[in-house]
C-alpha cells in the first residue's frame, strides 16, 4: 500500500476513536477496543477502487487530454471515490502503439481495478486481454472506436453523420468536386469516415473519382504535399477537400500556401475535431467539432454504472454516438 494511503487509514481510524497516536510512538488501539467489523469498515473506506484510462497522448493532438478532462468531470459529478490512473500508449508507429497498449494492459493489477476506459489502438492484438478482463468482471469502456468482434460499452462521435454534414455544407455553397484526405490507419473512425464520404456524394448525386482521395502514410500528418500533386493532376481537380482530422487539414493548408495557393480562394478545406478551441490563437479552420469532453464524461458514467451493477444480471452493452456540430470559420467559401 502506498504511504499516502496508510496515512489516510491512520487518520480515519484516529478520527473514529479506534486508535490514538502520539509523536515519537507507534499508534495504539484504544482501551475501549474496536470490533473487527469496525476495523474492517474503516480500512475499507480507505482502499479506493481504480479506474484506468488507457489512451495515446499525442504530442500535437490534444483529443485524449480533453477526453481525460471529461472523465474527471464525470467522476466528480457522481461524487465517485474511484481513483483515476492514466497510462499513455502513444507510439510513433502503429506497431509501437500496439506494443505500448499490450504492455499497459498486461501491467494492470487486479486487486483494486474495477474499470478500464480505453482509446484502443491495438486492433485485434489487444482484444484477448480486454476480453479476459471483461470475463473477470471488470467494466470495459471503449472511446472513439471498437474493434471487430468485441462486444463492449462504447462512446464516440457519429462519424457517418459528421462527414455527411461536411460534404453537405460544401455542396450547399456550390462545390461539386470534393476530395477526401485521410490516413493509412485502419480503425473504425477511418473506415467509417471514408465510407460516409462516398455515401454523402452519392446521396447528393455528386461525382466521385479515385484521384480525389489521398491517403497519408505512416501517421505523418505533414506528408501531404503529394496530395496536392495528385489533386492537381486530376482531369477535374477538386475545389474542396474534407480531411480526416484537423492536423491533416492544417498541414495541407500549409503546403498549399507554400506553393502560392490561397485557402479558401483556391481551395476550400474542412477539418474534423475542432482542435482550434484548445489553441490560444484565433480559430480559422472550418471543421466538425468532436465533443471530446462529453465523450469522456459519458464513458465515466458508463463505467460507474457498470461498477454499481456488478454482481447483478449483466446488462446489454451500450453504444453511445454523440452528434457534432459544423463550425463554420474562414477556410471555406462558395465556389
Amino acid at each position: 500500500m502506498h504511504r499516502s494511503s496508510v496515512r489516510r487509514a491512520f487518520a480515519q481510524l484516529e478520527a473514529e476513536g479506534i486508535i490514538s497516536r502520539q509523536r515519537g510512538a507507534r499508534p495504539w488501539v484504544n482501551a475501549t477496543g474496536a470490533s473487527a467489523a469496525a476495523l474492517a469498515s474503516a480500512a475499507g473506506r480507505t482502499a479506493a477502487h481504480a479506474i484506468v484510462a488507457i489512451m495515446p497522448q499525442h504530442p500535437i493532438y490534444p483529443a485524449s487530454q480533453a477526453i481525460l478532462h471529461g472523465i474527471n468531470m464525470g467522476l466528480r459529478a457522481k461524487k465517485s471515490t474511484c481513483v483515476l490512473r492514466v497510462l499513455d500508449t502513444y507510439g510513433a508507429s502503429p506497431e509501437l502503439a500496439t506494443q505500448h497498449e499490450l504492455e499497459a494492459l498486461e501491467s494492470l493489477g487486479q486487486n483494486d481495478l474495477v474499470a478500464v476506459i480505453i482509446w484502443q489502438s491495438g486492433g485485434s492484438s489487444t482484444v484477448p486481454l480486454l476480453r479476459r478482463m471483461q470475463e473477470q468482471g471488470k467494466a470495459i469502456i471503449l472511446v472513439d472506436r471498437v474493434p471487430d468482434g468485441f462486444s463492449c460499452d462504447y462512446v464516440g462521435s457519429d462519424n457517418m453523420a459528421g462527414v455527411d454534414e461536411a460534404v453537405g455544407y460544401l455542396s450547399s455553397i456550390g462545390h461539386r468536386r470534393i476530395a477526401f484526405l485521410t490516413t493509412d490507419e485502419i480503425n473504425m473512425a477511418t473506415i467509417q469516415r471514408k465510407a460516409a464520404y462516398f455515401e454523402a456524394l452519392a446521396a447528393r448525386s455528386l461525382p466521385s473519382r479515385e484521384d480525389w482521395i489521398y491517403t497519408a502514410q505512416n501517421r505523418d500528418f505533414s506528408a501531404v504535399a503529394p496530395a496536392i500533386d495528385q489533386f492537381d493532376a486530376s482531369p477535374e481537380p477538386p475545389t474542396a477537400v474534407v480531411t480526416m482530422n484537423d492536423p491533416l487539414a492544417y498541414f495541407f493548408i500549409g503546403k498549399l500556401e507554400a506553393r502560392g495557393r490561397r485557402v479558401p480562394d483556391d481551395m476550400s478545406v474542412i477539418g474534423f475535431d475542432d482542435l482550434d478551441r484548445y489553441s490560444a490563437r484565433p480559430p480559422v479552420l472550418t471543421t466538425m467539432r468532436q465533443p471530446f469532453e462529453l465523450i469522456g464524461k459519458r464513458a465515466a458514467e458508463l463505467a460507474l454504472a457498470r461498477i454499481d451493477d456488478a454482481g447483478t444480471t449483466p446488462q446489454q452493452h451500450q453504444h453511445v454516438l454523440l452528434s457534432m456540430p459544423l463550425i463554420i470559420r474562414e477556410t471555406c467559401k462558395p465556389i
